[in-house]
């Protein structure tokens, strides 16, 4: 997880660039421990409802989520996706917004390094 969200953070995913301040939703399964240190980058991890007041009261904005690692052996696939935070509105509105990446890492030598990109998508 760790990985996945320094490469998101720093890299960017689909309707998701790079900042230096990122929010994370604590969804199940993602705890402080899956928040990484990059240094130009500050991380934010809230849950759900906060992440909702925080639209309602300050406008729009895009967040990140962290699905659980699928591991086997020394490979692992990461994904990270991209959502939007709205603000309440009074009229009808269709967004096509937020998306995600997939990628594949290998443990080499004791650590986990980048192996390659499975895709990304915009939904």
């Amino acid at each position: 997880m760790l990985l996945g969200l320094t490469r998101a953070a720093t890299n960017g995913v689909p309707d998701f660039t790079p900042r230096r301040r990122v929010v994370v939703a604590a969804t199940q399964g993602v705890s402080a421990r899956a928040i990484p240190t990059v240094d130009s980058v500050s991380f934010y991890l809230l849950d759900t409802v906060t992440i909702s007041r925080m639209a309602a009261d300050g406008g729009d904005f895009v967040y990140l989520t962290i699905y659980p690692p699928r591991i086997a052996g020394d490979t692992a696939m990461v994904s990270v996706g991209s959502k939007w935070a709205l603000r309440p509105r009074n009229e009808p509105m269709v967004l096509l917004s937020g998306g995600g990446c997939t990628w594949v890492y290998r443990r080499t030598g004791g650590s986990w390094v980048f192996g390659k990109s499975i895709g990304c998508t915009i939904s």
